[in-house]
């Protein structure tokens, strides 16, 4: 495990600035996926209403990651920056007949590796030297670079 992580963090060191490279088709897909996500995303905003600046633990069942995040930021974070650095759309991780399901590996993964990163960014970068970044930060798509799989050709 220790490996995995230094070998994460070395590679997350070389592309720590605040712009990931994108594969040559990823405007198309982004394009693609953002007009089959604002479905659900307008759906969602629209029974969220006034509750859209309620914090998302009080709206959604089962939070676990935007504690604290009020429900409009968790869906504007989830269909944008999950979206692009992911390259997936909502039905890649939620059943979308029941949004608070755990059933999908990928939901569950997800959930993982947004404990990875803050391991990465709150325990191990800060102990890096020569960082020139005062606050270096890893991001899902400093390794994900718009593919569901880091590294897989799609």
């Amino acid at each position: 495990m220790p490996a995995i992580i230094l070998l994460i963090v070395s590679a997350a060191f070389f592309s720590l600035d605040n712009h990931t490279i994108a594969p040559e088709n990823h405007t198309v897909q982004e394009d693609t996926l953002a007009a089959s996500n604002k479905k659900y995303v307008d759906q969602i905003m629209r029974w969220l209403g006034d509750r859209a600046d309620k914090p998302a633990e009080e709206v959604f069942k089962d939070i676990q990651m935007f504690k604290g995040r009020t429900a409009g930021d968790m869906i504007r974070i989830m269909d944008g920056a999950y979206r692009r650095s992911l390259g997936v759309g909502c039905a890649y991780c939620h059943d979308t007949q029941d949004w608070a399901s755990n059933d999908k590996t990928e939901k569950q993964a997800t959930r993982a590796m947004a404990e990875f990163t803050g391991a990465i960014n709150n325990d191990l970068l800060p102990k890096v030297e020569g960082i020139k970044s005062e606050k270096p930060r890893v991001r899902c798509g400093t390794c994900h670079q718009g593919k569901p799989r880091p590294g897989a050709d799609l």
